[in-house]
């Protein structure tokens, strides 16, 4: 990243991964744990929070790979404006 302002490299990674998207994936899960609920099933914070740290990152570098495959795609449609 060469001589980038790392402040601008923060953002830029933070806008790649698109974390309004991930709100709003977890958001499409939220009906299946009350079906889960109603059931009689319980969750350990400790196991919500584990599943958590290893989905968030996965989540993020699915977002980041298709920013990448993207670029050209996304280069036309700014020449395309």
């Amino acid at each position: 990243m060469g001589g980038s302002d790392p402040r601008t490299v923060l953002v830029a990674l933070w806008r790649m991964s698109r974390p309004a998207q991930i709100v709003a994936d977890r958001a499409r899960v939220h009906p299946r744990r009350r079906d889960g609920a109603r059931a009689g099933a319980t969750a350990e914070a400790g196991a919500v929070a584990l599943g958590l740290a290893a989905l968030l990152p996965v989540a993020a570098s699915v977002h980041y790979a298709n920013e990448y495959a993207d670029v050209e795609t996304d280069a036309d449609a700014c020449y395309r404006r």
